[in-house]
């Protein structure tokens, strides 16, 4: 597939930054199928097979994504367009384990995190699993409290069954899928020590992105965090972000 730095309607000039104009076939505006793209090869060469491409009404709503994220070993593809389910679909290339897994997705966490409260928290290091409560724990001399426990749950069981028995899946969901499955995982951790879960932050991983449509519909609902100190999203090569 070959991706772009745009993509500009010859007939109405309607934009698209980024993408792939295969996947998204006839202009939204005046129906034409007729493109001019632009690539910058000096971006893009070397650089893995990823594609973010979205289009945007003139108030700059979005109403289709076409996102693909990959590192090489899993390669996750969604296809999303206003008012239907987001087309899904995983693969890996060799089994993933978990606790390498919770290192990457908590290095990935923690910048989102920094960034959101101007802290300067790190990951400890952590060699083997263990019989600990936190998957990691989050570590900082200038910031209080010094330290804060990370709690990592998978937040589709269903996409991760598939990966585990096939290493792939294939499937929808909309943004209310997310949001119960959300809500469930939440309730599942839930049930531990009060004071602990006061020092615990809940992250919950994908290994899809969501895109901005789905994220928005999340972030613009309610959820109750059953006590934790803060719960927080982490989508495939996205950034994480907190409910």
């Amino acid at each position: 597939m070959n991706t772009v730095d745009s993509i500009q309607c010859r007939k109405c000039g309607y934009k698209v930054e980024g993408g792939d104009p295969d996947g998204f076939g006839a202009c939204p505006e005046c129906k034409s199928e007729s493109w001019d793209m632009r690539t910058d090869l000096s971006e893009t060469v070397g650089v893995s097979d990823e594609t973010d491409g979205k289009l945007a009404n003139e108030k700059g709503d979005i109403f289709s994504e076409r996102i693909k994220k990959t590192d090489r070993n899993t390669t996750s593809e969604m296809s999303s367009d206003l008012t239907e389910p987001a087309e899904i679909k995983v693969s890996r290339e060799n089994r993933v384990d978990g606790f390498e897994e919770e290192g990457v997705v908590a290095v990935g966490f923690i910048k989102s995190y920094n960034s959101a409260h101007g802290s300067n928290y790190k990951i400890g290091e952590k060699t083997s699993e263990d019989n600990d409560y936190a998957d990691r724990v989050m570590i900082s001399e200038n910031d209080s409290p010094e330290n804060l426990n990370i709690q990592i749950r998978h937040l589709d069981d269903v996409i991760i069954e598939h990966l585990g028995k096939n290493n792939q899946f294939e499937g929808q969901r909309n943004s209310g899928d997310v949001i119960k499955a959300i809500r469930d995982a939440i309730e599942s951790k839930a049930k531990i020590d009060p004071v602990l879960k006061t020092k615990t932050i809940l992250q919950l991983i994908l290994p899809t992105p969501l895109g901005e449509m789905i994220r928005q519909d999340i972030e613009n609902d309610t959820f109750d965090s059953k006590g934790f100190r803060e719960v927080w999203v982490s989508p495939f090569h996205e950034d994480s972000f907190q409910i």
